[in-house]
């Protein structure tokens, strides 16, 4: 997980229920919280799941981990997963927006790698662009895709991730963009093995188990199209978690907010 520009740790609130369960570990991105300066340079999405997966192996995170990423955090996590699958055992998106190649420097201007709102200098519209060509599949890895009804974006957009994997779930919760403050009694249902209860469930015939639960009233429908019509251009950074637990356990990076 990374804090924000001012240090302060991002959706902190989150990882109590969850280290309750399993082993979760939290990070700072570079140039975010406690790490130290790095020059000032272009730096990639690349460069951030490098980051990622060299700090996991550092640490010696236990397998399989479940790799958690809100908003631009989620786009740090799927291209890990997807450069660096050895030891991954779920991807979890917490109201990431789909990959946008036609993003403009008129329309987000801090998105550039060298704008003074840009702490961390990654060139965001690579990273968006990366997004929106890969089509690479993680097979049946389980991928949940948590939406917020006043999110950034809506359920159809983020459907978007289906391309990630087979095993896609997809759940819709009341809240906005920082889902995991917002809606606390349901965020836990975010995690690989509702998503492997939920799919064995459906194998059944029967109602998907965490869907039932987490699915949002749609009387907040009407809502979240006035919100989602006002929303900024480019999407919020967001955070990262790793957690990492033994097989069948449960086990979320940040640029200045616009």
């Amino acid at each position: 997980m990374t804090a924000t520009p001012t240090g302060e740790p991002a959706a902190v609130g989150g990882i109590a229920p969850l280290a309750k369960r399993t082993t979760v570990c939290a990070y700072d991105r570079a140039v975010t919280g406690t790490t130290a300066a790095l020059p000032r340079k272009r730096r990639t999405i690349d460069d951030q799941a490098e980051e990622l997966d060299a700090l996991l192996a550092a640490a010696d995170v236990p397998t399989p981990r479940v790799l958690v990423g809100s908003s631009f955090g989620g786009f740090v996590v799927a291209h890990t997963a997807r450069n660096h699958r050895r030891g991954v055992g779920g991807v979890v998106l917490l109201d990431v927006s789909a990959g946008n190649a036609e993003l403009t420097a008129k329309q987000a201007p801090e998105a550039a790698w060298d704008h003074p709102a840009n702490v961390e200098r990654v060139d965001s519209f690579h990273a968006e662009r990366t997004m929106a060509k890969d089509r690479r599949s993680l097979g049946g890895l389980p991928v949940m895709v948590v939406t917020a009804d006043g999110g950034q974006s809506d359920e159809r957009d983020q459907q978007f991730w289906k391309r990630l994997s087979s095993n896609f779930t997809q759940v819709v919760l009341a809240g906005g963009h920082d889902i995991y403050d917002d809606d606390p009694p349901r965020r836990g249902d975010a995690d690989p093995e509702d998503c492997r209860r939920c799919q064995l469930t459906r194998e059944e015939g029967g109602e998907p188990l965490s869907c039932a639960r987490a699915v949002a009233s749609r009387t907040g429908r009407r809502a979240r199209r006035s919100r989602r019509a006002a929303r900024p251009a480019h999407r919020r950074t967001g955070s990262a978690r790793a957690g990492a637990g033994s097989a069948g356990r449960r086990g979320r990076p940040e640029s200045a907010r616009p």
